[in-house]
């Protein structure tokens, strides 16, 4: 079981990149600027997700924090959706990333 939630963990990670991404992609602005977000939202959150979240993060933190910073960047991915206009799909997106965060609080033993 605790691998099927590190899956949908691995794949959380990865739609709150394309959310970002989408997020600036859509942003107001010329063609070149629209692309600069795209490409630099991800890479800023994939830094901080490295960084701070990675379970091999250059930043040696609690394993409660780690969970508190991962859901906040969830929760901003999904807010990304909502500002887009996806606002339901903001809501999945933000309700299984809190059951799996909950899932992989209860079953994985702390180091």
């Amino acid at each position: 079981m605790t691998m099927l939630m590190l899956a949908l963990r691995f794949a959380l990670e990865m739609a709150a990149l394309i959310a970002f991404g989408y997020w600036g992609y859509t942003a107001h602005g010329g063609p070149v600027m629209r692309i600069g977000f795209a490409v630099l939202a991800p890479m800023t959150v994939a830094l901080f997700w490295g960084t701070f979240v990675a379970p091999k993060a250059a930043l040696s933190l609690q394993p409660w924090l780690k969970q508190a910073l991962a859901l906040v960047v969830f929760a901003l991915a999904s807010s990304t959706l909502a500002a887009r206009g996806h606002g339901r799909l903001g809501l999945v997106f933000l309700i299984v990333s809190v059951l799996n965060a909950l899932a992989l609080m209860f079953s994985t033993p702390e180091p």
